[in-house]
């Protein structure tokens, strides 16, 4: 199994700032934003494509130790198209459960809290098949990060069945706390194991 998060990169000073201007934005926006406006943007990462990873992923002899041990991989991934250093990190980790039951767990998304560090609250407000036989999901979720301070944000995921893969990006139709996100989650066979995944 994989999973992929786009980031951005900055300083240790650039992270600080960008932290004490979040948390003032948040203390003074708090509670006033009308969250069925749309987001200011209609997307700056570039989202990803459902299906394997393909050459990006090269996985060496080390890291399919560390995975036989139980352990996951990161990969961090620059792109050489963002002058700012900006980039994108995949988390590799074998999974000693069938596919179905991994898709089961990834796909309760109303039952995140609890399983995700710091979630609040996680709850499902459209789901839709698609007449490509695609699926939209839409998430609200809401993430503490200090006491009484938190990230609310709109997540409009798809599943792709036929490529295994579920892909996300903020719900521009909605008005979310974070700028933007892309993010993507694609099983596979293990190689070796009958009834794991990669």
């Amino acid at each position: 199994m994989a999973s992929s998060l786009s980031y951005r990169r900055c300083g240790p000073a650039a992270a600080l700032l960008l932290l004490l201007l979040s948390v003032s934005l948040l203390l003074s926006a708090h509670g006033k934003r009308n969250r069925n406006a749309p987001h200011h943007h209609r997307g700056i990462l570039s989202p990803y494509k459902p299906g394997p990873f393909g050459s990006v992923l090269s996985l060496k002899p080390n890291d399919e130790n560390s995975l036989s041990s139980g352990k996951s991989v990161m990969k961090q991934i620059p792109n050489e198209d963002d002058p700012k250093g900006g980039g994108r990190a995949i988390c590799v980790q074998d999974i000693d459960a069938p596919k179905k039951a991994v898709w089961s767990q990834i796909l309760d998304l109303n039952s995140y809290v609890g399983k995700v560090n710091k979630l609040k609250e996680s709850k499902n407000y459209c789901v839709v098949k698609n007449p490509d036989k695609s699926m939209t999901i839409k998430t609200k979720m809401i993430i503490g990060v200090l006491p009484g301070y938190k990230y609310e944000c709109y997540y409009d995921h798809t599943l792709f069945s036929d490529k295994d893969s579920l892909i996300w990006s903020l719900d521009y139709d909605k008005t979310s706390d974070f700028d933007d996100v892309a993010g993507h989650w694609h099983l596979e066979d293990h190689p070796t194991k009958p009834v794991s995944v990669k």
